[in-house]
């Protein structure tokens, strides 16, 4: 067989009796001018190659990185022509005896051997291509947008949150950490820390703490063209206080704000609140932005203003009127899709995408399968099972965060449902165990006091209610118990997963449980009218990591999650202690509330989940939003 050969040297395309290489025809592209050497290193990269691979391939398409040939040897200079005789030389006289020799010179040292030359280091491994943001981004929602008002039924609406946070800034924002070591080393310098300036650009406070002042960003616009002014701010606050919906409570339970009053401009860009009682937390209820205190347009809302209707409560129910970064372009039929638009000029730079479909997507399992093909990019409330489907896949991850999400059973105070027997008797019959490894496969804790353990002055000792089907068929069985019906939220499957086990386990132990699920639109406004007696709820948990706080929601007569009017004159005072300025006090009552409220649960805790959020590998969720960590698009990063 005749020899293959090439002609020239430096040509790397196959002969007849070399295989073809992907290393080659990288090689030949280049020496071509088809790709450029920056071009093969990529490549090279993606194909797998190692570093040392893709350094020979750039060596062998020569150029600035391979060495140059090596200069031909010279031809050896011919020797000289033989010499002729010598001409006659006349006679000398004789010379003298010539001196002797002088002894040789020794032989010079040879010179020391070169060192070795090191190996050249191997190429750099490629630089990964920076992360592109699809357009648009899609969120699979757990169900549609009920409102866009969060004055209204949509203000506890957990889809509904993406639109309002889309929509409107408020004057500061409130971020919670990931990880338990990062807000409890936050929380260790101040509440307060978490928040941060949003539509104010400072705030001042007296000496006496009673005025915060607060001075706002000139010059931003809403997407009607009218300049935020501290009217608009005023207004905001008359109209939410109006409402006395959820935004009321968090202004005067928690930021100390009494009433609209309290809140005056006193300048064109600024606003202040005078408070009847220092109250640092101010600074962090005006950084809700779900359910809290948004800043509408108030020159445009006030057009579409009634008689009947002074705050346009209908007209904003429909249409957003705020300073955030996007617009509504395209409101589907019954919230189902919505496409948002990110705003031009936005104060707050540039956005995670310049477009954004919200999708309702009830089903847990469609959610899942969406994120995992690349075809949603977030995906919230998945099954711990679906997410370790994510998990696996390569087009998505998951972020944990520590928060205060957690599960329960809220149960209604009539009787005989009041009776701490009967309750601690039907939180003996809950297979707790049994739900952390089935439901929640490892990504849940016990959650064994109304507190979470990050919160200071946590304690477990208050916990006495280990799963013992025995005990809790003597008392449930023998007291004549009418049915009952657990009610949970479709597009929520762990609460599903949750309910069906509870029920299982009460009808075991002698009652008479039904299910119902509900669409959250349904769910979501029931929790505030008793609507469900008994009720699987992972949304009631605090945002604010305080005792008193846990307190005043859960225990006392005006809490926002004493959803069925539980009454105890002592707890009353217990919160009011755990409110003090001396440590000893406070510790005290922070110890006597838990184990109150742990005797009459108030609420039956099941676990302690935190959240999980299922999203595209390609973003990154640096923090959520307060301590219970409602997740919103725009707080997405690109990935690293």
């Amino acid at each position: 067989m005749a020899e293959s050969r090439r002609e020239n040297p430096r040509d790397l395309r196959p002969t007849s009796s070399e295989p073809e290489g992907p290393g080659t025809d990288l090689v030949n592209e280049v020496l071509e001018g088809k790709i450029t050497r920056r071009e093969l290193v990529r490549r090279g990269g993606l194909l797998g190659l190692s570093a040392a691979a893709i350094g020979g391939l750039l060596a062998a398409c020569g150029g600035d990185d391979a060495p140059p040939p090596a200069a031909p040897a010279s031809e050896p200079p011919p020797p000289p022509p033989a010499p002729g005789p010598p001409p006659p030389v006349p006679p000398e006289p004789a010379a003298p005896e010539p001196a002797a020799d002088p002894p040789p010179a020794p032989p010079p040292e040879p010179p020391p051997a070169p060192a070795p030359t090191p190996d050249p280091p191997p190429a750099p491994p490629p630089e990964p291509p920076a992360p592109t943001i699809p357009e648009p981004l899609i969120v699979a929602a757990t169900g549609p947008i009920v409102g866009l008002d969060n004055n209204g039924p949509a203000g506890n609406d957990t889809p509904s949150h993406q639109a309002h946070a889309a929509l409107y800034d408020n004057l500061m924002f409130f971020r919670w950490p990931n990880t338990v070591e990062a807000s409890a080393a936050a929380l260790a310098e101040s509440e307060t820390s978490l928040a941060d300036y949003a539509l104010a650009e400072s705030h001042e406070v007296s000496d006496d703490g009673l005025v915060y002042t607060f001075t706002l960003r000139q010059g931003l616009l809403s997407d009607f063209g009218n300049e935020l002014t501290a009217e608009d701010v005023v207004w905001s606050f008359q109209k939410t206080f109006a409402a006395g919906t959820t935004p009321a409570f968090i202004n005067a339970f928690i930021g100390g704000i009494p009433s609209p009053d309290a809140v005056q401009a006193v300048g064109t860009h600024q606003v202040q609140f005078t408070l009847p009682a220092p109250q640092p937390r101010i600074l962090i209820t005006n950084g809700w932005l779900s359910g809290g205190q948004h800043i509408y347009d108030s020159t445009e809302a006030q057009k579409h203003a009634t008689e009947d209707d002074p705050y346009a409560f209908d007209w904003l129910d429909k249409n957003g009127a705020g300073f955030g970064p996007y617009r509504i372009i395209d409101f589907g039929a019954g919230g189902e899709e919505i496409t948002y638009e990110v705003r031009e000029g936005y104060w707050g730079g540039p956005q995670i995408a310049n477009r954004v479909v919200q999708q309702s997507i009830p089903e847990a399992g469609s959610r899942a399968q969406l994120v995992i093909t690349g075809d949603a990019h977030h995906a919230p409330a998945l099954t711990p099972l679906q997410l370790e489907d994510v998990e696996a896949s390569d087009n998505a991850t998951v972020t944990h965060v520590d928060n205060s999400t957690s599960i329960m059973l809220t149960l209604t105070q009539q009787p005989p449902w009041g009776d701490p027997a009967i309750r601690q008797a039907m939180a003996r019959a809950i297979p707790y165990n049994d739900i952390l490894e089935a439901v929640y496969r490892g990504r849940a804790q016990p959650w064994l006091s109304i507190l979470q353990p990050f919160v200071a002055g946590y304690t477990d000792e208050f916990w006495n209610y280990e799963t013992d089907l025995e005990a809790a068929r003597s008392v449930l069985a023998n007291t004549d118990l009418p049915p009952i019906t657990l009610a949970y939220s479709e597009g929520f499957p762990a609460d599903e997963q949750v309910g069906l086990i509870v029920q299982a386990a009460l009808n075991e132990a002698g009652m008479e449980v039904e299910l119902d699920k509900q669409p959250a639109s349904v769910f979501a406004p029931a929790r505030f009218t008793q609507g469900n007696p008994f009720a699987v709820d992972g949304i009631l948990t605090p945002g604010v990591a305080a005792a008193d706080y846990y307190f005043l929601l859960y225990g006392t007569a005006n809490g926002f999650f004493n959803l069925h009017k539980y009454s105890n004159p002592e707890f009353e005072h217990v919160y009011s202690d755990s409110l003090s300025t001396d440590a000893a006090t406070k510790s005290a009552a922070i110890r006597r509330g838990q184990e109150i409220l742990m005797h009459d649960l108030v609420v039956i805790p099941i676990a302690w989940t935190g959240k999980d959020e299922a999203h595209a590998n390609f973003l990154e969720l640096p923090y959520t939003h307060t301590a219970n960590g409602d997740t919103f698009f725009r707080w997405f990063k690109p990935a690293a």
